[in-house]
């Protein structure tokens, strides 16, 4: 199953992948937003470094390499399991990177611009996964399950209960604009 799964997504990944320019475009950008604190600053811009080489690490092994895609499908996943308290399946992943394959190709973007959606949608994630290790008591567990709620706003403008991902049934809700000034 797993070879199919990487052909299939190898052949989808044509449409948006990306030629990455040298180092990283939008990381520090990303974690300059969250701390006036300098060393506060480089330990999550380090922590995302690390998750981030971590999911290259994989996407290049299974093939999906600079695919924004599969990245946003990653960042949607990890972050509905953190705010669910779930696992989310295969197939659930596949749909959702499918999904967002087939709406990135309508978009013209150049390298730097699909570099910068690619790290911006691990980023996301990112920093959710570099908190989680220090979530031990239920009142941080709790803290993290909302940061991962707003994140998933941030990236599909939908809430927790606008998504529904079960299997190859994947539902993302219209919803209003979200007002950024609550």
């Amino acid at each position: 199953r797993a070879d199919l799964l990487v052909a299939e997504a190898a052949a989808e990944v044509a449409g948006w992948s990306f030629k990455p320019a040298e180092g990283r475009v939008f990381i520090r950008k990303y974690v300059e937003s969250f701390s006036e604190d300098a060393s506060e600053r480089s330990a999550l811009e380090q922590a995302i470094l690390e998750i981030v080489g971590r999911y290259e690490g994989v996407a290049k092994e299974l093939k999906q390499q600079h695919d924004p895609a599969t990245a946003m499908a990653f960042s949607v996943a990890v972050l509905y399991s953190v705010a669910k308290e779930s696992d989310l399946d295969d197939a659930a992943f596949l749909a959702l990177a499918g999904r967002f394959r087939k709406a990135l190709g309508e978009v013209k973007a150049t390298d730097a611009q699909k570099q910068e959606f690619f790290e911006w949608s691990l980023c996301s994630s990112g920093m959710v996964l570099a908190l989680a290790g220090a979530a031990k008591d239920d009142e941080t567990k709790k803290k993290l399950r909302i940061l991962a709620e707003g994140q998933l706003v941030i990236l599909l403008g939908a809430k927790i209960e606008q998504i529904s991902l079960k299997g190859e049934q994947v539902a993302i809700k219209a919803s209003a604009p979200v007002d950024e000034r609550t």
